[in-house]
């Protein structure tokens, strides 16, 4: 991953094979690597992907976005951390708990 250029991780992320590849990657990274990734994919590079599009493409990333953004808005419980951020914390404080428990119980 250290070699692969920021240019070349947008690339895989946006292709349809390689997106499950850099997805399993962020899945088995530590932390730390995440946020290496992360970085390198910085939200500026995500607006070359913009420009370069044509109107009818722009639509239609901004369809599956919206999609997106809805799921993961309430998948993380993001109303929560907005407007009630201990309980947000408290949450994802028992959620981490339970996937311990529950790798222990299996």
């Amino acid at each position: 991953m250290r070699a692969l250029t920021t240019s070349d991780l947008v690339t895989l992320g946006t292709d349809q094979s390689g997106s499950h590849v850099l997805q399993a990657i962020m899945t088995s990274a530590s932390d730390k690597e995440r946020g290496k990734i992360l970085r390198r994919l910085e939200v500026r590079d995500q607006g070359d992907v913009w420009n370069s599009a044509t109107v009818s493409q722009r639509q239609d990333i901004a369809k599956e976005l919206d999609q997106f953004a809805c799921h993961l808005w309430a998948k993380f419980a993001l109303t929560h951390f907005v407007k009630r951020r201990a309980q947000w914390q408290e949450i994802q404080t028992d959620q981490t708990k339970r996937k311990i428990f529950s790798d222990i119980l299996q």
